[in-house]
């Protein structure tokens, strides 16, 4: 949730492949006939500034289907204002629950993430203020 560009590959793809860990798109480069190739990693992956830490950690990290479609669904209700649902889902008070959560927690993300993001603003300008 944290990260979702990471959810898009994994990481038996990640240490074989070069990723944009912003996009979770693979670096491509434009080859000898004008064709995008793929970037092989010619170097060991990142795993230690990446939030899966480690091939043996991803596993705890993933999402089961059914809570990547939820996800999804979720997406979808939030773009469209809800006009996706139908009236018997509109209605359906555990499908309205259950976006209810995915909700709470989304938020609760965006909290963790405008912290950290705060947290990494301050540390910036004490390193600065030391320079002074």
């Amino acid at each position: 949730m944290l990260h979702p560009a990471l959810a898009r590959f994994s990481c038996a793809e990640c240490q074989k492949f070069s990723y944009d860990f912003e996009t979770g798109e693979r670096d491509t480069f434009l080859g000898a006939e004008g064709k995008r190739l793929d970037v092989i990693r010619s170097v060991p992956p990142p795993c230690e500034k990446c939030p899966k830490q480690s091939p043996e950690q991803e596993r705890i990290h993933l999402l089961s289907g059914k809570n990547l479609q939820t996800l999804v669904l979720y997406r979808l209700v939030k773009a469209t204002g809800g006009v996706c649902l139908s009236r018997r889902e509109r209605r359906d008070s555990v499908l309205v629950n259950n976006l209810a959560v995915v909700d709470g927690v989304i938020r609760e993300c965006d909290r963790i993430q405008d912290a950290r993001k705060e947290r990494e603003r301050m540390q910036e300008l004490v390193a600065l203020a030391r320079t002074l």
